[in-house]
């Protein structure tokens, strides 16, 4: 699918008024090779949901993780930076779609989304490399107490690698002159802008520019102007916060009703699943594994009667509903919900 994504949106001429046409007509529909699913909003989910965990994949080396799961750029890549503007594009009909997708960028990309120009701060830092940042707490704190920042040795540039390959080590000047410069109290908050700007900016500028012309090409660009950085965040990637009695208190029934016992058995048993099986329910009954903006309250989520006792439940993700037998047991009904949730991608026949 990687494949196919990247070829689908590689070297668009965003010059081209037809190629902006297409682009900018945005809606598509999604049939999966050997699935008979009719496109009604989950299989374009699911395609995204897929899509991103290829896109965003640490293998073909154009992204790396973070702490706390946050993606980024990777400071060298073999790859071409052509193949982000493709990626861009993939985000952006994601976005214009209204699925959120199941990765998170740290602050400092929305912040230069929304300014370009903006300068990044110790906080920024602290979302790529929080020993980074700590270190430079510390160094500032030394300085201020009085001690001498040029007894730790520092000059002028920045070491980057490929991956953890120390052989591919390449030393950068953040500065003309830059390894003939020491570090000292007085050029010190010059010599940690500079560091932050080149390894939050101007080291990932080239795939940054077009990861996000992509993006506008279908989402104008003015229009992320009007939403705080952590609104777009949300937009991007939807909600962080999962309240799973939202979900319940706003579940719709066919079928059933809320003191229906086979419907109090299914709400005993989510309350004893992990989170991350409790996330896998929403991927299998929506195929998107992230709430919508406003949270689960926001969730669509039908439950419906239907089937035989020995089947494992099913989802119309169309619609946002699962369909649940009328099992014998509580026991029964959780193994043979477990079994439907390991098994949640694709689309059978109905």
């Amino acid at each position: 699918m990687l494949g196919f994504i990247i070829e689908s949106f590689h070297n668009v001429n965003l010059e081209s008024e037809r190629n902006m046409e297409i682009l900018h007509s945005r809606d598509i529909s999604v049939k999966f090779k050997g699935e008979p699913a009719i496109d009604c909003g989950g299989p374009t989910r699911e395609f995204f949901h897929v899509g991103s965990q290829l896109v965003f994949s640490q293998d073909y080396g154009m992204w790396k993780l973070l702490q706390d799961s946050l993606t980024w750029f990777t400071d060298i890549t073999y790859e071409g930076v052509d193949n982000y503007q493709a990626m861009g594009i993939f985000v952006g009909l994601a976005i214009f779609h209204r699925v959120p997708l199941p990765v998170k960028f740290p602050r400092i990309f929305y912040k230069r989304v929304k300014d370009p120009n903006k300068l990044p701060s110790l906080s920024d830092m602290d979302s790529l490399d929080s020993d980074v940042a700590e270190s430079m707490r510390q160094t500032i704190e030394m300085r201020d107490e009085g001690g001498d920042v040029a007894d730790i040795g520092l000059n002028f540039t920045i070491t980057e690698t490929m991956g953890n390959d120390a052989d591919l080590a390449t030393t950068i000047p953040l500065c003309d002159g830059g390894e003939e410069m020491d570090v000292t109290n007085e050029n010190l908050d010059e010599y940690i802008r500079l560091y932050m700007t080149h390894r939050l900016c101007n080291s990932t500028r080239a795939a940054f520019d077009m990861f996000t012309s992509g993006i506008y090409a279908v989402v104008p660009q003015k229009l992320f102007t009007i939403f705080t950085e952590e609104e777009l965040s949300i937009l991007v990637s939807g909600q962080d916060q999962f309240d799973w009695n939202q979900l319940k208190a706003h579940a719709t029934y066919q079928g059933y009703s809320h003191k229906s016992k086979n419907i109090k058995r299914f709400w005993k048993i989510i309350d004893s699943l992990t989170e991350q099986q409790k996330r896998d329910l929403l991927y299998f009954a929506t195929s998107s594994s992230r709430p919508p903006i406003g949270g689960l309250r926001n969730q669509q989520f039908v439950i419906a009667a239907g089937g035989r006792q020995d089947d494992i439940p099913t989802a119309h993700t169309c619609f946002n509903q699962l369909v649940l037998p009328e099992y014998s047991s509580t026991k029964v009904m959780r193994e043979k919900l477990l079994i439907a949730i390991a098994n949640a991608t694709g689309f059978g026949e109905i």
